[in-house]
């Protein structure tokens, strides 16, 4: 984006929007971690420590939106998640 000579390099639109508004949601509800249905549909059915945390509504979306987050048990002391089986 820019003009002339001044040029800078954004990211823009709708799924931009929504991620930084489900970003916020996780200080809301309290989650380390959110994700819409349409990222956890992408990543398959190997992740079963991502458990539905139900609807959120969105400033400018008409329905709210299903997110799913990190299920308690499976994050590590460090944070990090405990993955049962190795992926590839």
């Amino acid at each position: 984006m820019g003009a002339g000579q001044m040029l800078e390099l954004a990211v823009v639109g709708d799924p931009v929007n929504v991620a930084a508004r489900v970003q916020d949601a996780t200080r809301d509800m309290g989650e380390p971690l959110l994700l819409t249905a349409a990222t956890r549909v992408l990543l398959g059915d190997d992740w079963p420590e991502l458990v539905s945390r139900g609807t959120i509504s969105l400033r400018g979306k008409a329905e709210p939106i299903a997110v799913h987050g990190v299920a308690r048990d499976s994050v590590t002391v460090s944070g990090r998640l405990a993955h049962t089986k190795e992926r590839t």
